[in-house]
């Protein structure tokens, strides 16, 4: 507004309505694939772009484009030469040839790769060689058998591996040792019977100087060489039996008990039960054998007596029984309760003597502690069971058979007992 005096002294008011349009300008900055097409025109290539226009208003107006362009179509391309394989964007190659990889980058454009491969391979030779005293190779002097291996560049400057399997023969001396039993030897056509070094010097297949030493010992016969011991022993019995002791090996054989001393020249045996028993005793010098055997006939000097086992009456064979007679035998022995009655409990054992498998009863008459051994004649336990605080019926059956034939002893202890019976393994 603006107020002044007319001409006629009044006051006049003029007002202005005023409008002001201002020019513009706008940036826009924009990456894509391959082109862009702004304004009426297609872009290939990255730069900064202007264009000049009217606006709204019919001022001045200007336009910038920041253009990138990320993919213009172009491939890259890579040529590598390379030893056996290459390894490329999670390919593995080993043939030559070109290879093309597409992807797509982190701005989101396709791209494309392509590879011109070249695979030289490594090469390989390996040599069979037999050769006297040494052989050289490499620039070395081998003396020893063995593989050997160098390695080189090829003519394509990849691994070339050479390997030499390499036989030496020595032109030292061979040592043969032969034992014979009193009886002569062959050897190169000649026969030898006595003890001595004999030599044979030759030219072998390699072509190589060889001497041969024939070591020859030839054994006298070893002399009839009689077992000496009881030939009547008495059930469970341990006897020693022996023979002369000429420097020799000896190897001992049983059969009808346990051998539980061997001493070289002589043994110490167990006997089992009654019957026939064998003896026998290898003898060798490394050159010659001998055998010699000794029958025993075991016999029982112990009074008989029984036990009753599964409702049948059985000698025990070591006088331990309950009943004197089998007459006594039979006439209590019409059930299969027990064996023997101890305080608080009967025990029963069955079948004694055995293959292997013994059964072992307890009828515990009341709640009660027990330990149950089973040991050798070493006093080694071969077999543990520990009873605690229990009443009734107890069975069990252990297997001997993978032991040694002969007599074992059962143990039935607590604070208040103490049972030994004999068991007889077969």
């Amino acid at each position: 507004n603006f107020q002044s005096t007319n001409q006629d002294g009044c006051i006049e008011l003029e007002t202005l309505e005023l409008t002001i349009n201002s020019s513009s300008e706008s940036i826009e900055n924009i990456t894509t694939c391959d082109n862009y097409f702004w304004n009426g025109v297609l872009y290939n290539e990255s730069g900064t772009y202007l264009f000049e226009s009217t606006n709204n208003f019919g001022c001045y107006n200007l336009e910038t484009l920041n253009l990138t362009i990320s993919n213009n179509g172009d491939s890259e391309l890579i040529e590598v030469v390379e030893c056996d394989s290459f390894n490329w964007n999670g390919e593995n190659y080993t043939q030559s040839g070109e290879y093309d990889y597409l992807y797509t980058g982190a701005d989101g454009c396709e791209y494309s790769s392509t590879l011109t491969l070249t695979i030289n391979n490594s090469t390989s030779f390996i040599e069979e060689i037999v050769s006297c005293n040494s052989y050289e190779w490499n620039g070395q002097v081998l003396t020893n058998n063995g593989t050997y291996i160098n390695e080189s560049l090829n003519e394509y400057g990849c691994t070339h591996i050479s390997s030499l399997n390499l036989s030496i023969i020595d032109t030292n001396f061979t040592n043969i040792y032969v034992n014979t039993c009193n009886e002569s030897y062959s050897w190169n056509n000649n026969i030898y019977d006595e003890s001595g070094i004999y030599i044979n010097e030759l030219t072998n297949v390699n072509g190589c100087d060889s001497t041969i030493y024939l070591n020859l010992t030839v054994f006298d016969f070893i002399n009839e060489n009689d077992i000496i011991g009881n030939p009547n022993p008495i059930v469970f019995e341990t006897n020693t039996y022996s023979v002369l002791d000429n420097g020799n090996n000896f190897e001992w054989y049983v059969d009808g008990g346990v051998i539980i001393s061997d001493n070289g020249n002589s043994i110490v045996v167990q006997w089992g039960i009654i019957g026939e028993g064998f003896i026998s005793v290898t003898e060798s010098n490394d050159g010659c054998v001998l055998e010699n055997s000794l029958t025993v006939f075991i016999e029982n000097n112990v009074e008989e007596s029984w036990d009753c086992l599964n409702n049948e009456c059985v000698n025990p064979l070591d006088g331990t029984g309950l009943y004197n007679s089998i007459q006594e035998c039979e006439q209590n022995c019409h059930n299969s309760v027990s064996t023997k009655e101890f305080e608080n409990f009967y025990v029963n054992i069955y079948p004694n003597p055995s293959d292997g498998l013994i059964n072992i009863e307890l009828d515990l008459l009341k709640k009660i502690n027990l330990e149950i051994s089973i040991l050798n004649y070493l006093g080694e336990i071969v077999f543990f069971d520990e009873i605690k605080d229990q009443k009734g019926q107890y069975k069990r059956t252990f297997d001997l058979g993978k032991y040694a034939s002969g007599i074992y002893l059962l143990n039935i202890h607590n604070e208040n007992h103490n049972i030994n019976k004999k068991i007889v393994i077969q």
